[in-house]
């Protein structure tokens, strides 16, 4: 049955511009497209954004049939708003990949900063695997 789910995701102290490549990526995964809020809808064609005022981000297309929005809230937490009805995806499977890509950019953002260069990366449904060595 058709209904918007909110799901918080477990990321603390989000970085903006972070959070918007991860997006940026996770639109790509899903053959979708970062739009302006206002363009999210649930089933019955009522914008998220009436309900949900602070949604800062959208994603819509592809896997996400009505789209998604990202809230971020004054407590810092990052909240997926979404109608996942007759979508190729749920609000948790959304949720999960946005943490762990935004955790694996956050980490080789850190290492970068860091004084390592990341040499090698592999990914799968399991685990996310980075090899860097430090600059000298």
């Amino acid at each position: 049955m058709s209904h918007v789910t909110s799901a918080v995701a477990k990321i603390k102290g989000v970085n903006k511009d972070l959070l918007e490549e991860v997006l940026q990526k996770l639109a790509q995964k899903y053959g979708a497209h970062l739009v302006n809020p206002n363009e999210i809808r649930d089933y019955y064609g009522n914008m998220l954004i009436n309900a949900y005022p602070n949604i800062k981000y959208g994603m819509v297309g592809g896997m996400l049939k009505y789209g998604v929005g990202i809230e971020i809230t004054e407590q810092g937490e990052v909240v997926v708003r979404g109608d996942f009805w007759g979508s190729r995806i749920n609000e948790q499977q959304f949720t999960a990949d946005l943490e762990t890509e935004y955790t694996k950019e956050a980490i080789k953002e850190a290492l970068v900063e860091s004084g390592f260069t990341i040499t090698h990366e592999t990914e799968d449904e399991e685990e996310v695997v980075l090899m860097a060595e430090e600059v000298l």
